[in-house]
């Protein structure tokens, strides 16, 4: 079911919206929401894993479990689940990734599949988790990361403002080691609004497509003026930057997405 802040995109195109989120720090979240404000036929996806979905059988219940928007149907390959999905009503989003044996994650799928996805008749959003961060609210990738898939063509990338005060070292952000590299800075210090946007300008570089969303979240859960200060030093890398895709780069928080989404459409 949409709600009143559903997008409207009927003067987007023919093809679906593929969109590919990477960073940390509310990307299952985001995921979840765009799921539920998005009009027509959604599937979600993974090409990284998700936690196991607390509405699935599983044979174990002492790992953490998800919430997701709609149902949750299994992929085992890509001729079931076009029949599947041809069955299935849709009226509500649907979610589709492959178990691992110990039902304790979701395993991605591989871009080519995804890509094979984004073709089933009358779909009109496929919103795909590309990235992994531990439930950090920061991350620096290592080569080959993301898992992004050619059909994308809205690259959102997430980063969390509780990041904001944590020291560069391990438990308090991802791959702390490769995150100093990039900071250029010790394990020691301490992440400020700039730093953040640093890492954000990083993932956006990521995206192959020419559109491109920078999400703030996190923001209810730290001060005001945090999200703030990070707003205006990513702008401020946008503006310096030599890339076209730059200046069309939208910046927004988390709750604000369903209307910057309708700048792209």
């Amino acid at each position: 079911m949409q709600n009143n802040n559903s997008v409207n995109y009927s003067n987007f195109s023919s093809a679906p919206l593929c969109i590919a989120i990477i960073g940390s720090g509310g990307k299952t979240t985001l995921m979840n929401s765009l799921a539920q404000i998005c009009p027509g036929r959604v599937l979600m996806t993974t090409t990284t894993h998700l936690a196991y979905p607390d509405s699935y059988p599983a044979c174990s219940v002492s790992h953490q479990r998800q919430s997701y928007a709609g149902r949750f149907i299994p992929f085992d390959n890509l001729a079931d689940f076009r029949q599947a999905w041809s069955a299935l009503s849709p009226s509500s989003p649907l979610l589709t990734a492959r178990l691992d044996s110990e039902k304790k994650h979701l395993l991605g799928l591989e871009p080519a599949e995804i890509d094979a996805l984004s073709t089933l008749p009358q779909l009109d959003v496929l919103i795909a988790e590309a990235d992994g961060s531990k439930r950090l609210p920061i991350k620096a990738h290592r080569p080959g990361e993301p898992v992004l898939f050619p059909s994308c063509n809205l690259g959102i990338a997430v980063i969390g403002m509780t990041a904001i005060g944590r020291q560069v070292c391990p438990g308090q952000v991802h791959r702390p080691e490769l995150l100093q590299k990039l900071l250029r800075c010790s394990s020691e210090h301490r992440l400020t609004p700039q730093d953040l946007a640093a890492a954000l300008l990083a993932y956006l570089e990521k995206f192959s497509c020419s559109q491109r969303l920078a999400v703030l979240s996190q923001g209810e859960h730290c001060p005001e003026e945090y999200t703030k200060e990070t707003e205006k030093a990513v702008l401020r890398l946008l503006e310096k930057h030599t890339s076209a895709w730059a200046r069309r780069t939208v910046v927004t928080r988390a709750k604000d997405t369903a209307l910057a989404l309708e700048k792209f459409i």
